[in-house]
């Protein structure tokens, strides 16, 4: 359990640093790669009743830097902006 509980605290700290930089670099990709990686390491960590020193900000508890509706835009368009009709449909089995 010791070698376990020890990679887990240093990948968790590892990813706090990275996480932390992201911010400051104000890089959207980063900051959801680096989030999404420390709460599973989080997870992983109470799963085997590792205890994780919770000082620093964990991604459900920090606030996100981000403007609103910045997360949810994609390639410089915002999601559901769609019209339903300008989707093409296709029908199997029909050329």
């Amino acid at each position: 359990m010791g070698d376990l509980a020890s990679n887990l605290r240093r990948r968790v700290q590892r990813s706090r640093e990275l996480l932390r930089a992201a911010r400051e670099a104000d890089n959207d990709y980063e900051i959801d790669i680096y989030s999404a990686e420390l709460e599973d390491l989080l997870r992983r960590a109470a799963m085997h009743g590792v205890h994780i020193d919770d000082a620093e900000d964990t991604p459900l508890q920090a606030e996100d830097p981000r403007p609103p509706g910045r997360a949810a835009e994609v390639s410089g368009v915002e999601t559901g902006t769609a019209e339903p009709d300008s989707v093409p449909r296709v029908r199997p089995g029909r050329d």
